[in-house]
C-alpha cells in the first residue's frame, strides 16, 4: 500500500512538472495526456465541467496556462487508496499572472484528483476538481452565528 501511496504522490509531481512544460514547449497537451479520454476535470477558474481531452485541453489552452501558473506549495495531502482507484486530496498554492501591469498573485485552491491504475506502477487522471479557497476564517465557522 504505501509503494501506491508513493506512485499517486509521483502522479501529482508529475502534473505539477507538466504544467512547467507545458508553458515552455507552447503545448497543453503534456498536461492533458495525464488525463483519460473521458475525465472530468472541475476546473478552478470555470464553472462548467470540462469532459474529454478536447474539453480539458481548451480549458488549459484558453483559461489557465496563458496565466503562466507555478504550483509553490502542496499542503494538506491526504492520499486513499482503493484497490485500482486512488484519491489524492490537500491545497495547492499557483503563482499566476494578473491582469497587465500588474505583479503576479497567489492563488490557493483545494484540490481532488482521482487516479485509476493502468498498470502495476502507472496512474491515469480520471476526475479532477479544483476550487478557489475559500478567504473564511476557520475559527468564524465555529461561531454559533453561523448557524442561527
Amino acid at each position: 500500500m504505501s509503494n501506491e501511496i508513493g506512485d499517486v504522490r509521483r502522479e501529482l509531481d508529475n502534473w505539477k512538472d507538466a504544467l512547467l512544460e507545458a508553458q515552455k514547449e507552447n503545448n497543453s497537451f503534456y498536461v492533458v495526456r495525464l488525463y483519460a479520454r473521458d475525465a472530468v476535470l472541475l476546473s478552478t477558474l470555470l464553472i462548467s465541467p470540462k469532459v474529454g481531452h478536447v474539453e480539458i485541453l481548451d480549458y488549459f489552452d484558453n483559461h489557465f496556462l496563458n496565466k503562466h501558473p507555478v504550483v509553490v506549495d502542496v499542503s494538506d495531502e491526504k492520499i486513499q487508496i482503493f484497490g485500482d482507484v486512488a484519491i489524492i486530496s490537500g491545497l495547492y498554492d499557483f503563482d499566476v499572472d494578473a491582469s497587465p501591469g500588474e505583479k503576479r498573485s497567489r492563488l490557493r485552491a483545494r484540490y481532488t484528483f482521482v487516479y485509476k491504475k493502468i498498470t502495476d506502477n502507472n496512474w491515469i487522471i480520471v476526475a479532477h476538481h479544483s476550487s478557489a479557497a475559500p478567504e473564511t476564517d476557520e475559527t468564524k465557522l465555529a461561531t454559533p452565528q453561523y448557524f442561527a
